[in-house]
């Protein structure tokens, strides 16, 4: 299993997400994986959900590879602890 994190948001669709299923395709065609993933975020971004989803969709005939595409949100900002409560 090959696993990629998108977490970057000035870089080039085609330095972060292609050159990734691209190497995903190259070990899947070798055996050397059996299926891989991509995290990146759900909207914004170079890389995107919707954006890996284009792609593939542009892609679907030549890419055999098993993936696995994670969209996640951004988090909520956590609130600062109450230090009094705390002692």
């Amino acid at each position: 299993m090959a696993v990629e994190i998108e977490s970057v948001d000035r870089s080039s669709v085609i330095d972060v997400l292609h050159r990734d299923l691209f190497r995903f395709l190259i070990l899947w065609r070798m055996g050397k994986i059996e299926a891989a993933a991509i995290v990146t975020r759900l909207e914004g971004g170079e890389v995107s959900l919707r954006k890996v989803q284009s792609d593939l969709e542009l892609y679907g005939r030549c890419y055999d590879v098993p993936l696995l595409v994670v969209g996640l949100r951004p988090a909520s900002p956590r609130p600062e602890p109450n230090m009094e409560q705390l002692q």
